[in-house]
């Protein structure tokens, strides 16, 4: 019985491990279920908890509940970090496709009639002289959308002001790197090197 708990525990383990890791890519082609999925997975760990609490607490054994919910513990706190940050471990893993299409950009051997590029979308913008390339990333709802960046100026960065309450949307000073790749830029954030994520609507 306990070898079978064991592997139950396992398998729950690696499921909702590999769910988090891989939770930007479900995100992208299936966001129906990716949510779903993430709450039936945390669940069936709960239930796990409960069961095991129920058997042992009775048997008076609370060395083995804490044992219990410290490995549940553990192992949501990995889940967790895997999952907010599975955007970023898989743009790092498609950075050389996307430093294969900047740098083509760069010698006029691609445009961004030619989106998608090798199943990459992009879009281009030369607004004020300044070369600038986005990637983006296809989770928007409605008109919102996220992107990976490339702009070796930085001007992009100024989108970091804006501010929660949008008190400052309208400012003067704002109105140019707004209208960035013909959207709405709300926000930016560093990433590395000339690599910002921005968000539009």
């Amino acid at each position: 019985m306990e070898s079978i708990k064991t592997n139950v525990f396992l398998m729950w383990t690696i499921c909702l491990l590999t769910y988090s890791l891989f939770s930007y890519p479900l995100l992208v082609k299936f966001w129906f279920l990716s949510d779903l999925l993430g709450i039936v997975l945390l669940f069936v760990g709960v239930l796990y908890f409960v069961v095991s609490y129920a058997k042992y607490s009775k048997k008076g054994n609370i060395k083995s509940v804490f044992y219990y919910f410290l490995k549940l513990v553990s192992v949501v706190v990995v889940a967790v970090l895997l999952f907010f940050n599975s955007y970023e471990i898989f743009t790092i893993l498609k950075m050389p496709q996307y430093q294969e299409i900047v740098g083509l950009i760069q010698s006029e051997k691609l445009t961004s009639s030619d989106s998608p590029y090798k199943d990459i979308y992009f879009e281009t913008d030369v607004s004020d002289g300044q070369l600038r390339v986005a990637f983006p990333d296809g989770t928007g709802i409605l008109d919102n959308w996220c992107a990976l960046i490339w702009d070796e100026t930085g001007f992009v960065m100024e989108a970091s002001v804006f501010k929660p309450d949008w008190s400052n949307w309208d400012e003067e000073g704002l109105q140019r790197v707004k209208k960035l790749f013909n959207g709405d830029l709300m926000n930016a954030k560093h990433f590395y090197g000339p690599w910002y994520i921005g968000c539009f609507t």
